[in-house]
């Protein structure tokens, strides 16, 4: 800030000017540098499972060089994932002719805030206390299974098809679940169950045509109809949700409810 001061009564004395610059600096900015990195495997073992897996992990202060130091997070972050595509019935015999895909996954994020957000210039390396430093973290955890259209396929040469047959059948079902807590939420558990039981059956295609004797030429040759629908499907899909939230005190921050 640059000021300019002049004499309130220039009669009463010499006119002067008083001129005085205020300078605010800002040093031993905070200027450490932070690094990141990823790694990811993909497995295959033979025709019976394909596994996914990654880590990645990224410590305060870094960020690309065109951003300024202070737009950077301030918070450690780590996370990994593992997905896995199963065929199970690779284990039975092929005779059998089972289809039995199972997908599961797994993965953890962990973020650890660099100051207490609960007091905002306080250096979470200050704290001592393990159960105060697992408040305050983010944690999510979630995982998966989902085990989708189960069934047996017909076997041998020209099987015959009847509305009984199991083969007419398949069966779905597949689990959700996620854990989180954070310096705000105490505790957040929410999960997903939602299982299918699907029929289906096609009809041996039966084909009237009337006029098939007059002649070719004749438009009426081409009317065909059949008495008996082309197939019939029916599904029983069942789903259950639950959520569960606990929220921590809000006095926690600075005494404020």
């Amino acid at each position: 800030m640059i000021g300019v001061r002049n004499p309130d009564d220039p009669n009463e004395q010499p006119i002067c000017v008083e001129v005085w610059v205020n300078e605010l600096r800002l040093t031993n900015f905070d200027k450490s540098s932070g690094w990141a990195a990823r790694a990811s495997m993909d497995l295959k073992l033979a025709d019976v499972a394909n596994i996914n897996a990654s880590f990645s992990r990224r410590t305060a202060g870094f960020g690309p060089l065109e951003q300024r130091v202070s737009d950077r997070p301030l918070e450690e972050s780590t996370r990994y994932d593992v997905a896995v595509n199963f065929n199970l019935h690779k284990l039975f015999p092929k005779k059998w002719g089972l289809q039995m895909p199972v997908f599961a996954t797994y993965g953890e994020q962990i973020i650890n805030p660099e100051f207490d957000p609960r007091e905002a210039d306080v250096l979470v390396s200050n704290i001592e206390s393990t159960q105060e430093l697992k408040e305050i973290r983010d944690f999510r955890r979630t995982r998966s299974i989902a085990m989708n259209n189960w069934r047996k396929l017909k076997t041998g040469e020209n099987p015959k098809k009847h509305f009984w047959d199991i083969e007419n059948f398949d069966f779905t079902y597949a689990y959700n679940e996620e854990t989180a807590t954070s310096s705000v939420i105490e505790r957040r558990f929410s999960t997903i169950h939602r299982g299918a039981i699907n029929y289906r059956y096609s009809f041996n295609q039966l084909s009237i045509e009337p006029f098939k004797n007059v002649k070719e030429n004749n438009p009426l040759r081409l009317i065909n109809f059949s008495p008996v629908p082309t197939s019939v499907s029916v599904s029983v899909v069942g789903n259950r949700q639950f959520e569960e939230r606990r929220l921590r005190p809000a006095n926690q921050f600075g005494g404020i409810v």
